[in-house]
């Protein structure tokens, strides 16, 4: 199993008991809050999630533009977090 990516600067949601994915109607609840930072938040870790398994696979090119989806949300959510 890859190591997963460093996640710089994001916060990584807490899951319920027991969740082995996060329901929607949990990421409502998350997005009501603050919706442009949690979608940014939320949007980092599934790229980076998406990103490892790109790169397992050798898809580099989907790597790349993952990672880069990545990076975006990352800065987006620190700028917000300011």
């Amino acid at each position: 199993m890859q190591p997963r990516l460093p996640m710089r600067g994001l916060r990584r949601f807490s899951r319920p008991e027991g969740s082995a994915s996060t329901p929607l109607s949990y990421q409502m609840q998350l997005l009501a809050h603050d919706p442009a930072e949690a979608a940014a938040e939320y949007i980092g870790q599934m790229t980076a999630e998406l990103a490892s398994m790109a790169k397992t696979a050798r898809l580099d090119m989907l790597h790349y533009l993952l990672s880069m989806a990545r990076l975006e949300a990352e800065n987006y959510a620190s700028k917000e977090e300011r």
